[in-house]
């Protein structure tokens, strides 16, 4: 009997760039979602979000970079005087980032078959 290891070596040789993918597309998710529930005022806080890749497989989407104040903080989470207007950690909570890594992994198995 002959085994054949050829999808098996694909899927390694594919594992990396499907991991990236798929963080890369969750925090695209985050970011979209956290744009479209950032509350409004002069548009600073919502024109601070990014998307920066820390390293292969790891995206982190944040906001207030450049603002001259602690905003970003204040606005998800409220201050004494201020009502907290959560926009981050939703956007967090509504993406299936686990849904969104087996679709890459799903699509890489389907080209590592032999």
């Amino acid at each position: 009997m002959t085994v054949n290891l050829r999808g098996l070596e694909v899927f390694r040789a594919g594992l990396a760039d499907a991991i990236d993918a798929g963080a890369f597309e969750t925090a695209q998710s985050v970011k979209r979602i956290r744009d479209e529930l950032c509350p409004v005022d002069t548009g600073d806080l919502l024109e601070s979000g990014e998307l920066v890749k820390v390293d292969e497989g790891r995206y982190v989407v944040r906001e207030g970079r450049g603002l001259p104040d602690a905003r970003a903080v204040h606005t998800e989470y409220g201050t004494s005087k201020m009502v907290a207007q959560p926009h981050m950690a939703p956007a967090v909570a509504q993406t299936d980032a686990l849904k969104i890594m087996k679709k890459h992994l799903n699509a890489l198995a389907g080209r590592s078959k032999a």
